[in-house]
């Protein structure tokens, strides 16, 4: 379920400004939904994630040592979204010659 950062940051007992400071430092670990201020998150990782923050700054690891405690048990999340390939740009100019030969070949118009 998807709910507010304040009802992750509620139940993992910590304020909202300290949860917003985590999620702003930590944010490739929160899986959410939507944006801006229509963001939502995943109740259940981000109450763990929030908690296990907590917790590893009331033991005095650094960011480096956070991160690596993230990757190690959560990953790094990883944009599933398909990626549109760019079509090739084809040349105008050659496209209208081509046609225009074509039209006058047809025509029986030779050059």
């Amino acid at each position: 379920m998807y709910v507010t950062l304040k009802s992750c940051a509620d139940k993992a007992g910590i304020n909202i400004s300290t949860a917003r400071f985590y999620k702003d430092r930590y944010l490739q670990y929160f899986t959410t939904s939507g944006e801006g201020r229509n963001t939502k998150y995943d109740e259940e990782s981000t109450v763990e994630i929030l908690a296990l923050i907590s917790k590893l700054y009331k033991q005095n690891m650094d960011e480096a040592q956070i991160i690596e405690v993230l990757e190690n048990r959560f990953g790094v999340q990883v944009d599933t979204t398909p990626v549109v390939q760019e079509t090739p740009q084809i040349d105008v100019v050659e496209t209208i010659r081509g046609v225009m030969h074509e039209e006058l070949e047809r025509a029986g118009i030779m050059l």
